[in-house]
């Protein structure tokens, strides 16, 4: 079984906090106080998991903006997607980076969005072919990330107009899927431009030899999610809160070359 990875990401206000009471005491006087001190315990981490494949140098530092606006330190678990989702799914953890779908409506409750993230068809130079519309992908076979969904639209086309070919959760895999002619385009979620998805594959092998079709297939906002009625459900408000308050800083990271 795979390992789990854990991270504590430590709030700058908590250290804030520490460093202001540490100033008292050095200009405080020496007369002995009227009244006893006790020192209070830091609230327990909240238990979040994410894809051990995520683009960590983006979501670590929007984690971190969360977390403190919301006043709150985060025990991170980067594990495989499915497994980050069943531990949500048993109410063992929050989630985050999922979008909505019918079958999670079911399970879990959410955040209000995080950010939105786009799904955007990636092909080959050499093979390229004009999207304007979903009927233009009857026929095609699209790679996609294993266990990933993309919405009602998306599944229903998937039914009747196009077949995928589910690969790994990273880019490189699904890259190297399409150059060996497994599929006609890859789909590949990013939450900036086509222009900045394509700054990102040139850093893959041979990702000069890709280019990302100018419309997205699909967008969907980013969730923290939790099974309904489970003790990690009860974050949500408090994240909503700090989503709410730290709007324009995620916005800046989100719009940031990270």
């Amino acid at each position: 079984m795979p390992s789990i990875h854990r991270r504590e990401l430590m709030l700058g206000g908590v250290a804030a906090a520490c460093g202001s009471w540490a100033g008292g005491d050095a200009v405080a006087s020496t007369r002995p106080a009227p009244w006893s001190t006790t020192t209070k315990a830091a609230p327990a981490p909240i238990r979040l998991a994410i894809s051990d494949q995520t683009h960590k140098p983006f979501v670590l530092p929007l984690l971190e903006l969360i977390a403190d606006a919301a006043g709150l330190r985060w025990e991170l678990l980067e594990l495989p997607w499915s497994r980050a989702l069943l531990g949500a799914e048993l109410g063992q953890h929050l989630v985050f980076g999922l979008s909505r779908n019918p079958a999670r409506d079911k399970i879990f409750r959410y955040s209000q969005p995080v950010f939105m993230s786009r799904g955007w068809l990636v092909v080959s130079k050499a093979r390229p072919f004009k999207f304007d519309q979903i009927e233009d992908l009857r026929g095609r076979t699209l790679c996609v990330s294993r266990g990933a969904t993309y919405g009602p639209v998306f599944e229903d086309a998937r039914q009747r107009l196009f077949r995928v070919e589910p690969g790994g959760n990273d880019l490189a895999g699904r890259a190297r899927m399409l150059a060996a002619g497994r599929c006609d385009a890859m789909l590949a979620t990013h939450r900036g431009s086509a222009l900045a998805l394509e700054r990102r594959l040139r850093t893959l092998r041979d990702g000069d030899q890709l280019q990302v079709l100018p419309k997205p297939l699909v967008e969907e906002g980013i969730l923290f999610a939790a099974a309904r009625d489970s003790e990690p459900a009860a974050q949500l408000p408090r994240l909503d809160d700090a989503i709410q308050r730290a709007r324009a800083a995620i916005q800046a990271l989100v719009d940031s070359e990270a």
